[in-house]
């Protein structure tokens, strides 16, 4: 069963702040995970959706069900 699906879609300004808590190391680990994450899954844009579940493997998470 496959669960909602959201796209993530973000303007160039988006990514570059993302791309800086990413980079610099002064945040905390959980808001670092997750700016990675959103910057995988935009770069993902385009590309077939795949299961929730093989995309939390991919980005080393877990989903809740």
């Amino acid at each position: 069963m496959r669960g909602k699906v959201y796209r993530v879609h973000l303007t160039k300004g988006e990514k570059k702040r993302l791309e800086e808590i990413v980079s610099k190391g002064a945040y905390p680990a959980r808001q670092v995970r997750r700016a990675h994450i959103l910057i995988l899954l935009n770069e993902e844009e385009g590309k077939p959706v795949t299961e929730q579940s093989e995309r939390a493997a991919r980005y080393g998470c877990t989903t809740f069900r």
